[in-house]
């Protein structure tokens, strides 16, 4: 099951994408306080990709690195 936002005492993930110059990062809220996070890369007509499963504290501070590097939220 996957949930639109998730929170703990360190503040809040959402669902969702992110994205900057061609990197798109996609946060997907699992059970257990874990996140999926799936990256997209592309530059000079390759892409590359790549997904992990993390912590809900790892997930939220990643999310805020992107947002405070002016990543936009796409969806």
């Amino acid at each position: 099951m996957t949930t639109a936002m998730r929170s703990n005492n360190q503040g809040l993930v959402y669902s969702g994408s992110y994205e900057c110059e061609g990197h798109n990062v996609s946060f997907i809220i699992l059970t257990g306080e874990r996140v999926k996070i799936i990256e997209v890369n592309t530059a000079g007509g390759f892409t590359t990709s790549s997904d992990n499963i993390t912590p809900l504290a790892e997930a939220i501070e990643y999310q805020d690195r992107l947002i405070q590097l002016g990543y936009d939220k796409v969806s």
